[in-house]
Formats: C-alpha cells, sequence, structure tokens
C-alpha cells in the first residue's frame, strides 16, 4: 500500500511533466489565495446587500462592518463555500492542462466504482465523526439542547443546501493537498515524505482560523495523515472527498458544532453545547481541536492502513 504501485501515483506521472517539490509547496498556496477572491467577491456582495440604504462605510467601526459581512444564512454560507473554494478546481485544471498536460480526472477521479466509493465514503465520515462526539455527549462532556420534530424540518431544507457546499469546500482541499500536493511530492521523493508535506501544508492552511491551539493543529495534520492514507486504499479521491464533506457538514449543521474554529451559519438539526474540559472536547475550536477526535483519528489511521496492507497481501 505504501509504495508507487498506487494507482494515485501512476496518474500523478501520466503527464508529460512532474513539478519539482521546490515549486509544488508554493503553487500549492498560489491556487489557495487566487481561489479566496471568490470568497472576497462573495463577502463584498454579502455586505452591499445586507447594508442599510445610504450608510457610510467610511463611518463605521471595522468590527460592525465585519459582523455585517459575514455569511448568515443558508444561501449566504452556501454562496461563501462555493466562491471560496470553487476557483482551486479551475485554476487547478488550468496547471494540469498546460503545465502538466494531463486530465482532471487523473486526480483521482476515475468514474469506475466512483458512486459507490462516495456513498460509503458518507458514511464513513459520518460515523468517524460520531463515534468521539457520542462518548463525550455519554461522558456529560456535551448537553443537547431541547428541540422537536418540527424544528428539524425548519432548517432541513437550509442544511441540505448548506451541504452542496461543504461538498464544494472539503472536496477543493482533497484536490490540492491530497489529488495534487501528495502524489507528485511521493514521485518526486517517496510515500513517507509525501504524507508528511502534504498533511502539514493541510494544516498549515488553517493558520489563521480562530482560536487554533497546538492541539488543534496536531488534530489537522493527523486528519491530513488519515486523508491521505484513506485515499491510498481507495486509490482514488471520490470517498475521501465524501468524508471531508460529511465531517464538516455533521461538525456544524447536525450538531451545530464549531468548524475548525468557525461558527457555522444557517442553522443545524441539533445543538450541543459544550460543558466539559476543552482538552477533550476541542473548545472554541470544536472537537477538532480535542483529544477525543485526536484518539478517533489515530484509530482510523490505523484502521485503513490494516485494511490497506490486507488487501495488498
Amino acid at each position: 500500500m505504501f509504495t508507487l504501485d498506487n494507482l494515485l501515483f501512476k496518474l500523478a506521472s501520466s503527464g508529460k511533466r512532474v513539478p519539482p517539490i521546490w515549486l509544488v509547496i508554493p503553487l500549492a498556496w498560489v491556487v489557495l489565495l487566487i481561489s479566496s477572491f471568490g470568497g472576497a467577491i462573495a463577502v463584498i456582495i454579502i455586505l452591499i446587500l445586507r447594508l442599510p440604504k445610504g450608510t457610510n462605510l467610511a463611518e463605521m467601526p471595522t468590527n460592525k462592518v465585519a459582523a455585517l459581512a459575514m455569511p448568515q444564512s443558508n444561501f449566504e454560507q452556501f454562496l461563501f463555500l462555493v466562491t471560496a473554494f470553487g476557483g482551486v478546481y479551475l485554476v487547478l485544471w488550468l496547471w494540469l492542462r498546460f503545465a502538466e498536460e494531463r486530465p482532471f480526472s487523473t486526480l483521482g477521479f476515475l468514474p469506475q466504482d466512483g458512486l459507490f466509493n462516495f456513498v460509503r465514503g458518507l458514511v464513513v465520515g459520518f460515523v468517524i465523526f460520531s463515534i468521539p462526539i457520542g462518548c463525550m455527549a455519554i461522558a456529560g462532556y456535551y448537553a443537547l439542547q431541547p428541540f422537536s420534530l418540527s424544528s428539524m424540518i425548519a432548517v432541513m431544507g437550509g442544511v441540505t443546501v448548506i451541504f452542496l457546499g461543504w461538498v464544494v469546500q472539503g472536496s477543493a482541499e482533497e484536490v490540492i493537498f491530497r489529488g495534487w500536493v501528495f502524489p507528485v511530492v511521493s514521485v518526486k521523493s517517496n510515500v513517507y515524505i509525501g504524507i508528511i508535506v502534504s498533511s502539514l501544508l493541510f494544516a498549515f492552511g488553517h493558520i489563521f482560523n480562530s482560536n487554533l491551539s497546538i492541539l488543534a493543529m496536531v488534530n489537522l495534520t493527523l486528519f491530513g495523515i488519515f486523508a491521505t492514507v484513506y485515499a491510498m486504499y481507495e486509490e482514488g479521491l471520490w470517498g475521501i472527498c465524501a468524508i471531508h464533506a460529511v465531517w464538516n457538514w455533521t461538525q456544524g449543521n447536525i450538531y451545530g458544532l464549531e468548524v475548525s474554529g468557525n461558527r457555522i451559519s444557517g442553522g443545524s438539526l441539533l445543538v450541543l453545547d459544550e460543558t466539559g474540559p476543552d482538552i477533550i472536547t476541542g473548545g472554541l475550536f470544536g472537537p477538532e481541536g480535542g483529544l477525543a477526535v485526536s484518539l478517533m483519528l489515530c484509530i482510523g489511521i490505523a484502521v485503513i492502513s490494516w485494511l490497506g496492507l490486507e488487501k495488498k497481501a
């Protein structure tokens, strides 16, 4: 499993040229930076639509302007996710088309078993995130706010729309870090260096998130390792894209928790209040900043690695 015989690496080598590592690392940041301009446009649109008529922005406090510009509705949250991350696909497609001269599908999107792997990924992502949440709730570290069937039905439409935004967002990060950086760095060095480099880049991509802690950075790196191992096991990205999307969606729009330090707009089916120690629950960063998720990710890495080695045996 941890050899260059994996299909992901063969696909990365299928173009006319494989870029050197010294170019891949800064280029990954450039792709994300260019794509982020779309998010800035979304923020401007939201601000324009929400500003009262005749308002002078120059006279408003900066914190009030920032609050007005943040997504608050289902549509605004969806718009932000799509515009902030949708550009990744276009920029990377252009790079692959004209620099490496290979199809976008070689990032790990071959059609064989694509639907099955995506659906399986949705199930896996929901389960592996819900296990630590369930355990913490049983331990008394989360308290469930009162809810009713009618309240859940009321937010169902918006929550479903936001899920599509999470698919765009989560898949964009998988495309850049697991579909491109990881295989290319591995081909130019070895699989283990590819895992380390891509996982650290992924973690540092969240360096400006609110309420970030050292443990949160460790967990983001662990998620990166889990994602690369899963992508190698599947030899494609369909499954890990689904896992990433449903992980964020479950966190923010099912349980009503912070996603990597961000409070998600648009509502959630349930709302959990943190009552346990931050070192376990993650505090204001959300569960990704706590030891419960650390343990789950370590177990996930071990299990998928074992399954992958058994598969190749």
